[in-house]
C-alpha cells in the first residue's frame, strides 16, 4: 500500500506468540503510546489456547469469546491465522506459489517463516503486482495509521 511505517515513527514488534502480547501492549498503553496488537486465535490447531485469547479481549474491554476474528481500532484477530486469512484472500494458489518462493531462496521451512513480518510483506508486494490484494490487511493498515494520525493530533 506504499506506507513506510518506519518513517512515519512506526514500529512492528514480532513478540513471539500471542501469550507474550499483553504484558508489550499494557505497557505502552500505560506509557500513553498507541498500539496495535495482531493475534491468531488458532482456532483448530495443534496449539488451542483459549484462555489466552480471552484475556487479550479483557485487555481492550471487548466482550470475551474463545476464537474472535475481528478488526477493530485497537487490534486484530484471525480465527485461525493471519497466514489462512492472506492465503483465502489473495488466493491459495499464488499464496503458496509465493510462501514456497521464500523458503527455497532463505533455505527455510514454512512453519519458521510464515510468521515473519518481512516474509509476509513479501507476500502481499508480490501478490499485489499481480493484482490481488488483502482487504482485511488494508484494514489493519489504516486502523494502524489512524491511530497514529490520532497521537499527533493529541500533541497539537
Amino acid at each position: 500500500m506504499q506506507y513506510d511505517f518506519e518513517s512515519m515513527g512506526i514500529s512492528v514488534i514480532p513478540c513471539m506468540g500471542k501469550t507474550n502480547l499483553d504484558r508489550p501492549a499494557a505497557i505502552f498503553r500505560n506509557l500513553q503510546i498507541p498500539v496495535y496488537v495482531i493475534w491468531d486465535s488458532d482456532y483448530e490447531s495443534g496449539d488451542r489456547r483459549p484462555e489466552v485469547n480471552r484475556r487479550l479481549l479483557r485487555l481492550f474491554d471487548k466482550p470475551v469469546e474463545d476464537w474472535p476474528e475481528k478488526v477493530t481500532e485497537q487490534f486484530a484477530c484471525f480465527k485461525r491465522t493471519l497466514g489462512d486469512t492472506l492465503c483465502a484472500e489473495i488466493g491459495s494458489e499464488l499464496f503458496n506459489r509465493l510462501l514456497e518462493a521464500c523458503c527455497r531462496r532463505l533455505s527455510l521451512k514454512k512453519k519458521y517463516i510464515i510468521k515473519n513480518p518481512q516474509i509476509i510483506q513479501e507476500i502481499i508486494r508480490e501478490a499485489y503486482k499481480q493484482g490481488k490484494t488483502s482487504t482485511t490487511l488494508e484494514k489493519i493498515i489504516f486502523q494502524i495509521i489512524a491511530l497514529k494520525k490520532i497521537k499527533h493530533q493529541m500533541k497539537k
